[in-house]
């Protein structure tokens, strides 16, 4: 992931997430999440994440569900685990696995 240059930084950053935890581990993709959310309660940044980790997304305070292109549903003050029900209700097969 780049970090915009400081001139920059007010106007608020767009990360693509996909994949953090395989490039980087759980404990680094963890840090990472910490640090975007520090830069929204600290810095009063706006940060767009796209990912499918729902350990990542809980760090958000809105989450968007798309389906088909389109928004499906929202979480507000979303956990891991409610991440994970609403992803089960678009697609059967994440429930199927939830234990890996």
């Amino acid at each position: 992931m780049s970090v915009p240059p400081p001139a920059h930084a007010t106007a608020g950053v767009a990360v693509t997430a996909r994949g953090l935890r395989k490039q980087y581990g759980t404990g680094q993709a963890e840090v990472v999440a910490r640090l975007l959310r520090e830069a929204v309660d600290t810095l009063g940044q706006t940060v767009i994440m796209v990912t499918h980790d729902p350990v990542a997304a809980a760090y958000a305070d809105r989450v968007v569900f798309l389906a088909d292109g389109r928004m499906d549903r929202e979480l507000t003050a979303p956990t891991a685990e409610r991440i994970l029900d609403a992803l089960a209700g678009l697609d059967p097969l994440v429930s199927s696995n939830r234990g890996r």
